[in-house]
């Protein structure tokens, strides 16, 4: 403020009010800076802010359609399901034990 006020008569005054005005432009454009990286910080954690909950609200669809989904099964389909597949794999069990012990010998 005190260069505004000073008085630019003569060379000294002129050079004292040129260093004054020079001083205080290279202050506004630190604040500036300053401001300007302020402001990105706060627009990078607001951007993260709105991916972390558009994250989560799908994943709240989600869980909520396989809660909908486990509600909804029918039981005695499950059950049929799992009883077809272990007959399956007991038979595919005893088929390998039986094969297993084959050899060349038992062919001859």
């Amino acid at each position: 403020m005190a260069t505004l006020g000073a008085s630019g008569a003569g060379a000294t005054g002129q050079a004292k009010l040129t260093n004054g005005l020079n001083a205080a432009n290279n202050n506004i454009d630190n604040a500036l800076d300053n401001l300007l990286e302020v402001r990105a910080s706060v627009g990078t954690r607001l951007k993260e802010i709105d991916t972390l909950d558009s994250t989560g609200d799908d994943l709240n669809v989600q869980y909520t359609e396989a809660l909908h989904q486990m509600q909804d099964i029918d039981l005695a389909e499950v059950i049929s399901n799992f009883t077809q597949q272990q007959q399956a794999l007991e038979a595919a069990q005893k088929s390998f034990l039986q094969i297993s012990h084959l050899s060349l010998f038992n062919y001859i």
